[in-house]
């Protein structure tokens, strides 16, 4: 292995584009090609949602795979899923690999199974809390290693991670290059034309436990108490998404009489461009976040964060120093907001630590490292 490039076979099943699956691109294409030779194994979905198209933009190769839904064990399922191991088993056989690397649940399984009795180490990289508990204490013992986002994530699974398994993915929205005419467009787009007008921002998936409802509540106790100098903006969908709850938060918007107030953009492409239009970034989890990548992409574009105090923010976000760190309700938004509207110098302050922070500790280049000192570890 010395003279050769370590090959590595990366398994993603996801039918959507969320952080892990962008957090992966990015390290695909930041991987040291001279050491490394990778293939990406993701479902046929990664076409309909266009994940192969960035793919191959950034040259990266990949391979449709079955990936059977686990969620039954009838003898049908019982079938599909050994043709699946079989699938992944012939491919790490044909392309030679030395690695798996498995990003979601399925992929953790399947990979783990495939790999048995043979010499290809498998990685696990658990970047949420969708692993069945019962299931992750009996399949823990297959990978050859397994990494986590955050403490908060092994912390979920009853395990006490090292700093040798943890790797927090990393962004480079700090090299985006925005200009002011591209933010002012942006907000008139909106229909934010006032300076004094204070744009906060939801950016993330619209379902119920992310918990936008408390966003617009603290939007609705700001106008009851007479601070109507702020526009709500909400980019981000809950269509075709377990706990949707998109509609509901059009009603609660329009009951408070918010229509105004509240912009709801459906899902976009430049996310860069829309949180550097954004004074404030809320994420609003009412369940704790395993890692919070939007946190680290609001802080590299120099806008305010407010987070919910749980998971893993609290180990992305010094209160008071690097953003806010409130209780899961509208009254603690609330108090945050009004402290984040009043106080421009103190804005400022945490704005420009969070930037050091966020591209000092959670840089694209820093994750990469971190891998690939793992990658090389565990194969010598």
């Amino acid at each position: 292995m010395v003279n050769s490039k370590i090959k590595i076979l990366f398994l993603d099943h996801t039918p959507f584009i969320g952080g892990a699956q962008l957090s992966l691109i990015h390290h695909l294409k930041t991987i040291d090609k001279e050491k490394f030779e990778v293939m990406l194994g993701c479902s046929a979905n990664a076409e309909k949602i266009n994940l192969t198209g960035s793919l191959k933009k950034y040259g990266i190769k990949y391979r449709i795979l079955t990936f059977t839904k686990l969620k039954s064990l009838n003898p049908a399922v019982l079938y599909n899923l050994i043709s699946d191991i079989l699938e992944i088993r012939s491919l790490i056989k044909k392309e030679k690999f030395n690695l798996v690397f498995a990003n979601t649940v399925r992929a953790h399984i399947l990979s783990s199974l495939a790999a048995l009795f043979s010499r290809v180490k498998v990685i696990w990289f658990m970047q949420d809390f969708t692993f069945p508990i019962f299931l992750f204490k009996i399949f823990k013992y297959l990978p050859d290693k397994i990494v986590y986002i955050s403490k908060a994530a092994a912390n979920n699974y009853g395990e006490k991670a090292d700093d040798n398994s943890i790797v927090y993915i990393g962004s480079d929205f700090y090299k985006n290059q925005i200009s002011e005419d591209q933010v002012r467009d942006k907000k008139n787009e909106w229909n934010i034309t006032d300076g004094r007008t204070i744009t906060i921002g939801y950016v993330g998936r619209l379902v119920k436990w992310k918990g936008a409802d408390l966003l617009i509540e603290a939007i609705a106790l700001l106008s009851d108490e007479g601070i109507n100098n702020v526009k709500c903006v909400i980019i981000g969908s809950g269509k075709g998404q377990e706990g949707d709850n998109e509609a509901y938060l059009k009603e609660l918007a329009r009951k408070n009489k918010l229509e105004n107030k509240v912009i709801f953009t459906g899902y976009r492409l430049d996310i860069s461009l829309c949180m550097s239009a954004l004074d404030v970034l809320c994420l609003t989890s009412v369940e704790p976040e395993p890692f919070g990548l939007v946190i680290v992409e609001a802080m590299m574009a120099k806008t305010l964060v407010i987070a919910t105090d749980s998971g893993g923010p609290v180990e992305i976000i010094k209160h008071g120093e690097t953003g806010f760190l409130i209780e899961k309700n509208a009254l603690s938004l609330t108090q945050a907001l009004k402290t984040a509207i009043n106080n421009f110098e103190l804005r400022k302050k945490i704005i420009e630590q969070a930037y050091r922070s966020a591209a000092d500790n959670f840089s694209v280049k820093k994750m990469t490292s971190d891998f690939e000192k793992i990658y090389i570890n565990l194969l010598d």
